[in-house]
């Protein structure tokens, strides 16, 4: 009876994902049931001719009311401010909020709709001189329009902004971008700081502190002792920096934040004739089959190559702390669109992808001049990179496999696995219609704007991604790589998911360069233990496992990740 009940459910929600994408998590989740009653019962056939024709009705459907596939997948700016570590604000010409990042929202007030006149006369601005700004603005094709200052809604602390022009060619009706001027003060810059210079903790957040714009007062307050005290630490500070001023103080480690991102400096817009964006460049090869391969070279230019290929669920956007740590490592990633993804062409057969994709990577290093160069994969990359290496192995130094997919090859191991990823798994293998009918499905729910559900949906099951995918900068890049996936429409994820839910194991003992694991003690995809037993059947593997992290590991640890690649270089050398 239950059975008949999960059936009966399944189909009701097959149509109604066919007309309203956001009933994507409710498909899913009837699936879902089906599969763990079908492995429950040990049936090999999850599902009948009955629900296949269901499945097949419920696609037509869906092709017929879906509008948006071959649409343009460009990140709309509104979101992609969420990536500005600073509070920063989008206006159209008459000087109305058209999109606020979190941190806006948090320290201003600001929200999508609001004039932002009406922060100006809350804070007792006379609103002629924001209308001089918009003026001002509106008057300019380019450049600055004006500072004005407002104070933070929660610490009344003043913040100076700058309003710009922008042009946005997904929303027109920005005009202009009002961003903070506060430096960026990141953990590498306390480690920095305090390595060169000596000082505790707590000279360290006095001197952030005062970078910051705060007086001996505000910090006496905000760490609770003593102004005496404060003024003793400050002294303490100007004698091991071997300076005379608070003034020269903040002036010096304000000249240190200028290589706060070093990766802009590296690529400026009027030396490159590629497209740009922060410390990248994106290019594009035209193969021997005459098909276009879309690749970015990431950190600096003469740094040391390593090819990185991404999985189902990422893409070839970074987080600017990892880019920042490729610029300090001199590490250049190399890093291919796979076919099908991004604005790479999809493969001329997906029936011969074990042949073709090889001699892809290998023209692309060949138009570089690379002979030999670690691999560098993430998630589902692992089984790219293990199919390169073997059957290039001259070309191929070492293998970095980060939260990486393995070959499926029990039932046990796809009842471990959460059931987001198992429904995945198993549909390839079994339904591939109702697989085609899920992508599409989560295709539409990104393009409606509602990645969030996907994202939620994804890292629900993890708790230390969980929280990782709340930040802003996180989640703006989960949403970047969900439109990088999505941009072809369905075929570059079915690929993918039947290349890799099968017995590969094959292809791994044909490598015979060393391969290093790091995988996170949380990761929902494949436990833990489970890797840790396919490492030791790999000849010349090395696990590390990492405590408390999941499938996020790049995002959450970039310095942990990045030491193992500087010493995959170094047993290269």
């Amino acid at each position: 009876m239950d059975k008949h009940i999960d059936r009966l459910n399944m189909i009701k929600h097959l149509y109604q994902v066919a007309i309203d994408p956001m009933a994507y998590e409710d498909l899913v989740d009837e699936w879902a049931k089906v599969i763990h009653s079908a492995m429950v019962a040990g049936e090999e056939d999850l599902y009948d001719v009955e629900l296949a024709e269901h499945i097949v009705r419920a696609g037509e459907i869906f092709n017929r009311l879906d509008k948006t596939h071959g649409a343009p997948m460009v990140m709309p700016l509104a979101k992609a401010i969420e990536l500005d570590p600073n509070p920063a604000i989008l206006l159209d010409k008459n000087g109305y909020i058209v999109g606020a990042n979190t941190l806006a929202g948090e320290l201003l007030g600001a929200r999508s709709g609001q004039p932002l006149s009406v922060l100006f006369s809350k804070q007792g601005h006379p609103p002629a001189k924001f209308q001089d700004l918009l003026e001002k603005l509106t008057a300019k094709e380019s450049g600055v329009a004006g500072f004005l200052q407002l104070d933070s809604t929660n610490d009344h602390k003043a913040l100076l902004l700058v309003l710009s022009h922008v042009t946005c060619v997904e929303d027109t009706r920005i005009v202009g971008i009002l961003t903070n001027l506060a430096p960026i003060w990141s953990a590498r810059t306390t480690e920095a700081v305090q390595e060169h210079f000596d000082l505790t903790s707590a000279e360290t957040d006095i001197v952030q502190k005062l970078v910051n714009g705060k007086n001996v007062n505000q910090i006496s307050h905000d760490r609770g002792t003593s102004v005496h005290t404060i003024r003793t630490q400050i002294k303490s500070v100007l004698a091991k920096t071997d300076m005379v001023t608070q003034l020269e103080l903040v002036r010096h480690i304000s000249f240190l934040q200028r290589f706060e991102r070093p990766g802009a400096q590296y690529f400026p817009a009027s030396a490159c004739n590629h497209k740009t964006e922060f410390g990248a460049t994106h290019h594009s090869l035209t193969l021997k089959s005459g098909r276009s391969l879309e690749y970015m070279l990431v950190g600096p230019p003469k740094g040391k190559p390593a090819l990185f290929l991404h999985g189902m669920l990422d893409g070839t956007v970074f987080a600017r702390e990892f880019i920042d740590q490729l610029f300090e490592r001199n590490i250049l990633l190399i890093a291919p669109s796979r076919p099908g993804h991004g604005n790479s062409d999809p493969y001329l057969d997906n029936s011969r992808v074990t042949s073709l994709f090889p001699d892809i990577i290998a023209q692309l290093l060949d138009s570089l001049n690379i002979e030999k160069l670690p691999v560098f994969s993430n998630m589902a990359g692992f089984y790219y990179g293990v199919l390169f290496a073997g059957t290039h192995a001259a070309r191929v130094s070492a293998i970095l496999g980060i939260a990486c997919v393995l070959p499926i090859t029990s039932r046990e191991q796809l009842s471990q696995m959460s059931p987001s990823h198992r429904l995945v798994s198993s549909t390839a293998n079994n339904s591939p219609g109702l697989l085609t009918l899920f992508i599409k499905a989560g295709i539409a729910t990104v393009r409606s704007g509602n990645e969030n559900l996907i994202t939620n949906l994804a890292y629900k099951f993890s708790r230390s991604d969980f929280e990782l995918s709340k930040q802003p900068e996180t989640r703006a890049i989960l949403h970047r790589r969900y439109h990088f996936l999505s941009k072809q429409g369905h075929s570059a994820f079915s690929v993918d998911a039947k290349q890799i839910s099968c017995d590969w194991r094959g292809l791994i003992n044909s490598v015979s360069c060393p391969i290093t694991l790091i995988h996170g003690t949380e990761d929902f995809v494949f436990k833990v233990n489970a890797v840790r037993e396919m490492a030791g059947k790999i000849k010349n593997c090395k696990l590390i496992e990492i405590e408390n992290a999941g499938q996020l590991l790049l995002n959450a640890q970039p310095d942990v990740v990045l030491d193992q690649l500087d010493e995959v270089f170094s047993m290269s050398d």
